[in-house]
C-alpha cells in the first residue's frame, strides 16, 4: 500500500509541473511578439470580381422552402469568383446556394484553390489541398472543409467550405504554436473541453492541490507527534555526536551543527553519502542509533526490514541530529568515510 509520504510526493510532482507548465507558457505569452504568433499574416481582404449578369437571380424567398423544418434566420447575397450565391444561416448551420438557380453550392479543388489564393497575400505556391473535417467542428463549418497548403516561410494552411464557399482561417506554425500554448496553459487536454475554465481537467487538479493540503497536513502532524520538529536547542543537551565504524571502532566525535542528523553528519566532510539529497528516497544515508533509536518514519519503513529496524538502524536525513553515537552499516560506507578523510587531510597537509 502507498505511503503517505509517496503519496503526497507524486501529488506535488502532478502540481509542481502543472505550475511549471502555467509559469512556462505565460513567459512565452510574454515574451514572444504577437506577430509571431498570428494565423492571419497572409489574409488580405478577398478581391471581388464583377458578378455575371447573364442570367438574373431567383428569388430569395423561394429557398425557404428547402428549410421546412428548420429556423432560418438571414439570407444573404454574396459574390464568390464573379458569380452570385446566396448563404442561408438557419438552427442547423450554414448552406450555400447559387443565386441564379439555387443549386447548392459545391466547389471544385480548382475554384477552393482561386477562393483560397484570393484571401492570401503571400508569395508561396500550392502544393495540395485535401479534405480536413476532422477539424469542421472546430471552425464551426460542414464536413466539407477543405484545407489548402502552401510553400511559404510560415507553412501556411487555408481552410476553405467547399459548401458555403467561405474562407474559414488562415493557419501558419506561429498561429499552431500559439493553439498549443493555449492548451498548455488552460489545461485544455481533452477534446471536448470547449472554452469552458471549469472544465473535468481543472476539477480534477483542483482535487489534487487539495489532496496535496491534506496530505501534507497529515504529515506534520505526524511529525510533530514524533517530535521531530522542535525549536531551539536546548543548551543543557548533549551536541556531540560520536561517530563508530561498523564494528563499533570510534572514528570520531563531532559537534553538532545543524538540526537534522546527515546534515550534523556531513558537516566540512561527507562522511555519509547520498544521491537523492536528503529525500528518502535512495537509502544510502542509513545509520544505526547505538541508544535510544527515534521513532521510524515512513521512510525508514520503506526502505529498511524490521529487523534493521529492531535494530536501531534509520535513514539519518529523515531525522533530528541528537547527541550520543551512531555506528556506519556496512564496509562501503566506511571505504567512503576513510576515502574522503584521506582527501581532506591531503587538502590541508
Amino acid at each position: 500500500m502507498m505511503s503517505m509520504q509517496t503519496l503526497h510526493r507524486w501529488l506535488a510532482v502532478i502540481v509542481g509541473l502543472q505550475l511549471l507548465i502555467w509559469v512556462a507558457t505565460g513567459l512565452a505569452f510574454n515574451l514572444i511578439d504577437s506577430q509571431y504568433l498570428n494565423g492571419n499574416h497572409y489574409r488580405q481582404k478577398m478581391t471581388v470580381t464583377p458578378i455575371d449578369t447573364a442570367s438574373p437571380l431567383a428569388e430569395p424567398s423561394r429557398l425557404l422552402q428547402q428549410f421546412p423544418t428548420q429556423t432560418v434566420s438571414a439570407i444573404a447575397l454574396d459574390n464568390v469568383l464573379g458569380k452570385a450565391l446566396y448563404r442561408v444561416t438557419s438552427d442547423k448551420g450554414k448552406f450555400g446556394f447559387w443565386a441564379t438557380d439555387l443549386s447548392p453550392v459545391k466547389l471544385e479543388p480548382e475554384q477552393l484553390k482561386l477562393l483560397a489564393l484570393s484571401s492570401y497575400s503571400g508569395s508561396g505556391q500550392i502544393i495540395s489541398i485535401e479534405l480536413a473535417n476532422d477539424v469542421a467542428d472546430k471552425y464551426s463549418a460542414s464536413s466539407a472543409l477543405y484545407r489548402v497548403d502552401l510553400q511559404d516561410e510560415r507553412n501556411t494552411h487555408i481552410y476553405v467550405d467547399a459548401t458555403t464557399a467561405e474562407v474559414v482561417a488562415h493557419e501558419n506554425w506561429g498561429s499552431n504554436l500559439k493553439q498549443l500554448l493555449f492548451m498548455l496553459h488552460f489545461m485544455d487536454y481533452l477534446p471536448d473541453n470547449g472554452v469552458s475554465f471549469n472544465h473535468i481537467v481543472i476539477r480534477i487538479l483542483a482535487t489534487i492541490v487539495l489532496l496535496l493540503g491534506i496530505s501534507g497536513t497529515i504529515l506534520v502532524i505526524r511529525k510533530l507527534k514524533r517530535g521531530q520538529y522542535r525549536i531551539g536547542r536546548s543548551h543543557t543537551e548533549n551536541n556531540t555526536l560520536v561517530l563508530l565504524s561498523p564494528d563499533n571502532e570510534q572514528l570520531e566525535t563531532i559537534t553538532i551543527h545543524h538540526s537534522g542528523m546527515l546534515d550534523a553528519l556531513n558537516h566540512h566532510k561527507e562522511r555519509i553519502r547520498t544521491t537523492c539529497g536528503g529525500g528518502g528516497q535512495c537509502g544510502l544515508c542509513r545509520i544505526t542509533f547505538i541508544n535510544n533509536p527515534p521513532l521510524a518514519t515512513d521512510q525508514d519503513k520503506e526502505k529498511l526490514k524490521k529487523e534493521q529496524l529492531d535494530a536501531g538502524m534509520r535513514l539519518s536525513c529523515q531525522h533530528e541530529a541528537i547527541g550520543g553515537s551512531v555506528s556506519l552499516v556496512n564496509s562501503a560506507q566506511l571505504r567512503h568515510y576513510r576515502k574522503q578523510s584521506s582527501i581532506l587531510d591531503k587538502q590541508s597537509a
